[in-house]
């Protein structure tokens, strides 16, 4: 049985990346989403639909992409770093940090994920923070200040 161009899934992404290189970014838009409907657990379609809704001006509906695309492909650590980056060039922190939480515990050993979280945490080096960290439940942010705060007592 031969499928037709309208629904064979590579026939469907090549009318998609066409219409992206001929910067007729609302059919691909409208070619993705589709492809999405029909193979939710496909990454690549997600990957070019976030970054055609980008060109589109649309940073909101591009974040529900990507949203989706971390719900239907849970485990894909190239969708979450992804979201992360969007997060922080949207300037918000703590969702990028709740993202990173849960894909520190998928994925421990990435250096990605480790070097962003360093990023990520706070310059303030004081025992008052450490306790503050303590008190929110963040127990390894408060171990890494007690013992910088060693290290420099120890100096």
């Amino acid at each position: 049985m031969h499928q037709n161009n309208e629904t064979n899934p590579a026939e469907m992404m090549k009318a998609a990346k066409r219409m992206v290189n001929l910067k007729k970014y609302d059919r691909a838009a409208e070619i993705l989403e589709d492809i999405i409907a029909k193979y939710p657990n496909w990454l690549s379609p997600y990957v070019i639909l976030y970054d055609v809704l980008c060109e589109l001006g649309k940073p909101e509906n591009a974040l529900k992409v990507l949203l989706d695309a971390k719900f239907n492909i849970p485990f894909n650590l190239p969708i979450r770093k992804k979201l992360v980056e969007y997060y922080l060039q949207d300037g918000d922190k703590e969702s990028a940090r709740e993202v990173l939480d849960s894909t520190r515990l998928l994925f421990p050993n990435d250096n990605w994920v480790r070097i962003t979280m360093e990023k990520l945490r706070s310059p303030f080096v004081t025992k008052t923070m450490a306790e503050l960290y303590k008190q929110q439940g963040y127990k390894d942010d408060a171990r890494s200040i007690y013992e910088k705060l060693n290290k420099i007592e120890e100096q």
